[in-house]
């Protein structure tokens, strides 16, 4: 992995619609937001896990207005398997 310096490119919030049912079994369909971690590069020197949070329009540890300087993906585990869906 190498550091990104354009933040224009790093992956931000998206909302997916999910598929579920209410306590009363009423199918219901709704917006779920997906974080994708990340590695930032901070101006003070910092190095921080982090992701977009599109409601304030801010990465998450930053203040809002306050961009990194460089980002990288969130490594996987050499062993991980795809995540299972969870349904409500």
């Amino acid at each position: 992995m190498s550091w990104n310096f354009d933040i224009s490119t790093a992956p931000r919030e998206t909302l997916t619609k999910r598929h579920g049912t209410t306590t009363t079994g009423k199918a219901i369909t709704y917006d779920a937001s997906e974080y994708t971690p990340l590695i930032l590069a901070t101006k003070c020197g910092k190095v921080t896990r982090s992701y977009w949070i599109e409601k304030e329009q801010r990465w998450a540890g930053l203040a809002k207005g306050e961009q990194p300087v460089a980002w990288m993906p969130w490594p996987d585990h050499p062993h991980a398997s795809k995540p299972v869906e969870v349904t409500e």
